[in-house]
Order: structure tokens, then sequence, then C-alpha cells
């Protein structure tokens, strides 16, 4: 049996579930790891503080003003194309700060992390809805809900470890190994949109 057999099937939707907040722990561990990398990132950069607020700021500001494309994604092309796509730019978001070390190619990560999130974040819940069964509905959506505690636990107790030892592009390139292992899982594992949503 395939892994996309064992978590995509009806008795299985509890690991599947699990591997969801997987997936949303990319985005919840994009958005946590700029705090405690901001003294190190104004030191290497050089970048006022008004700079690095904005750089705090710019995950907000690209959900609230791309929601909208996020959902029109989602009802074109599906929550599992929108899903994979969440991914595959969150690792480009992490990749191009590795590449080009200004602050440009750091804000443009950041842009590309924040984007990532929301397609992360829209689809998740419908793909939760489509792929699980409704008698557990409620337990799934609680399962889903532990994305964000878990990624800031991640963040929390690993970047003190890296930074006894490392500097930032340690942990943007460990956050980088992460996203692209959850998105080569993602292909196998979630199952293919109904096809009533391809209509």
């Amino acid at each position: 049996m395939t892994i996309s057999k064992i978590l995509s099937h009806k008795n299985d939707d509890i690991y599947f579930s699990w591997f969801v907040v997987c997936c949303g722990c990319v985005g919840a561990i994009n958005l946590a790891k700029l705090a405690p990398s901001m003294g190190r990132l104004i030191d290497y950069f050089q970048i006022s503080l008004s700079t690095s607020g904005l750089l705090g700021g710019i995950f907000s500001i690209l959900m609230i003003l791309t929601g909208l494309v996020g959902g029109i994604i989602i009802t074109t092309y599906g929550p599992r194309l929108a899903m994979l796509y969440g991914l595959l730019i969150s690792f480009f978001g992490c990749v191009i700060p590795i590449l080009n070390q200004s602050i440009v190619g750091l804000m443009l990560g950041r842009a590309l992390e924040g984007y990532g999130f929301l397609l992360i974040n829209l689809s998740a819940p419908v793909l939760l809805t489509l792929h699980t069964n409704i008698k557990i509905r409620g337990k799934v959506m609680g399962i889903w809900g532990s994305f964000m505690p878990a990624g800031n636990a991640v963040i929390i107790l690993v970047a003190p470890l890296i930074y006894l030892f490392a500097d930032w592009n340690v942990l943007w390139q460990l956050s980088g190994l992460y996203t692209l292992f959850i998105l080569a899982l993602a292909f196998k594992v979630i199952p293919p949109d109904p096809q009533y949503l391809k209509r």
C-alpha cells in the first residue's frame, strides 16, 4: 500500500489531518522565525528599526492585500493545487534571501513566505472538509488548530540552538529543507480534488 493510500484512506482521517498540520507548520515556522532572528538580521543587513518593523509587518500586509486572490485560486484550481502552490511559493521565499543576501532579497523572501502562508491556510480547511469523515469533523478541525502553536514551539526550541553556532541563513536553509520535504510528500499524500470542483 502506498503512502497516499495509507494517509488518504477514509479510516485514516486523523493521520491525514496531522499531515495537513505539518503543511500548516511550514507557514507558522516561516512566520515565527523572524522574531528570534531580528537582532542578527539588523546587524547583518545594517537595517533601521523602521525597516525591521516593515520586515515583520509585510507578512500581514500581504495577507490583507491578496486574500481575495487566494480565494480565487482555490475556487479556480482547487484546494490541492492551491496547497502545492503555497508550499512551493514558501520554499522560494526561504531560498531567495539565501541566494540574494540583501535587504531587497530579504523583503522579497518575506513577501513570498507571506503569500505562501495565505494559500496554505486558505486551502487546508477545505482539504480537511473534502477528505475527512464528517462524523469526526470537530476533532479534525481541532487538530488543524494546533499548527500555529506547533510551528511557534519548533522555532522557540530550535532557533536558540542554531544561533549558538550559526547565523540566520542556517535557520532559513533548514526551514527551506523542511518546506521542500513537505512539498514532496504533499504530491503523494493529498488526494485529487473531487471532479465537481473542477467544473
